[in-house]
């Protein structure tokens, strides 16, 4: 594994007390501020704190649920829980490791889905995560499947089956790297026919979900966003090149 391979921190929401991955405007490792804090009863026996966060880039403000009544002002500080038996403990959370003291977030944190990709198959995305932040796992998976489903319809995929049409993807994207539609392949109890109320289909677990939203998130973001930026990037470069001097420069004499 590499040492110097940051990818794991670019998936994380927050990197330490000062520090995180803004869902709105996209920026790793940008300051925020905690804004306000609240609670409320989740059940007649289990309270929920929540955190309002502000990015000190874009100004967004995003909304982070959790089980721990954590410092407002700093989520490294400590703070205080009852344990099993009622008694009154102290901890300090793990400052690098501090998403795992929160089970919702709004937005999500990787990241708000770009609006270059159509709006059905966002939506459905963003369900799928919503499902899987509530442990909602049989949610999570029909939202997910769909989105698939939108997304292959969306592309004119032709093919008898799943695999087929996922193979005529890969071919479509040549520039796309085939590790992400072979994993798409691969997605257990996918198949031809779209979601129905009295389909017998199995969830996934929680690790196979997440494993398969990454891969479709990277999938939608390469087939999507990358092309534009290629083109926008390009025009750029091609503003600034001499014979674009050259003709500004004739146009003025």
């Amino acid at each position: 594994m590499d040492i110097n391979d940051k990818s794991e921190l670019n998936r994380k929401y927050f990197l330490d007390g000062d520090t995180y991955n803004c869902p709105f405007c996209n920026r790793h490792s940008i300051v925020y501020s905690i804004r306000d804090s609240f609670s409320f009863d989740w059940s007649k026996n289990k309270a929920v704190y929540g955190y309002i966060v502000m990015c000190h880039g874009c100004n967004g403000i995003s909304l982070h649920l959790s089980y721990h009544p954590l410092n407002s002002d700093k989520f490294t500080l400590s703070f205080e829980f009852r344990d099993k038996d009622g008694k009154l403990a102290h901890h300090k959370p793990e400052a690098d490791n501090l998403d795992k003291y929160f089970f919702y977030h709004q937005p999500d944190s990787f990241f708000t889905l770009d609006e270059r990709i159509p709006k059905i198959i966002r939506e459905l995305v963003s369900e799928a995560d919503g499902c899987r932040r509530m442990n909602w796992l049989v949610g999570a998976s029909g939202a997910l499947r769909k989105a698939t489903y939108k997304f292959l319809q969306e592309q004119g995929s032709t093919g008898n089956s799943y695999e087929e049409q996922i193979k005529w993807l890969k071919t479509k994207h040549s520039l796309v790297a085939s590790e992400y539609f072979d994993a798409l392949s691969n997605i257990q109890g996918m198949t031809s026919e779209e979601l129905h109320e009295d389909k017998d289909w199995e969830p996934w677990t929680r690790e196979e979900f997440d494993f398969l939203v990454a891969t479709v998130k990277a999938v939608l973001h390469e087939v999507y966003v990358v092309p534009d930026e290629r083109k926008s990037m390009l025009a750029k470069v091609l503003y600034l090149g001499p014979e674009k001097k050259n003709s500004q420069t004739s146009q003025k004499a």
